[in-house]
């Protein structure tokens, strides 16, 4: 048994496993992950604290992805982005 076989014997049952964790999370888990790190990014870099706007924060960002043309817009950054780093 060649190396490429051993290798191959001992990752498909991992990558079987994440491919079954990612296909189990949902559009809209997806959407509030995103959702929720783009409202953490933008505290952060204007460093108005969640006190400061708490839900106004949200609710902005809340009705900026309740516009679907925003949200291609975000996943085209995201599709851009990976394709920057992998290429």
């Amino acid at each position: 048994m060649n190396r490429q076989t051993e290798d191959y014997i001992s990752l498909k049952p991992i990558a079987d496993r994440f491919k079954n964790v990612a296909n189990s999370i949902t559009d809209n888990e997806i959407r509030n992950m995103i959702k929720n790190s783009l409202q953490r990014q933008i505290d952060e870099q204007l460093n108005l604290g969640l006190d400061t706007l708490g839900c106004r924060t949200t609710e902005i960002i809340d009705h900026w992805f309740d516009d679907y043309g925003n949200e291609d817009f975000v996943v085209t950054l995201i599709q851009n982005g990976l394709k920057k780093k992998f290429d």
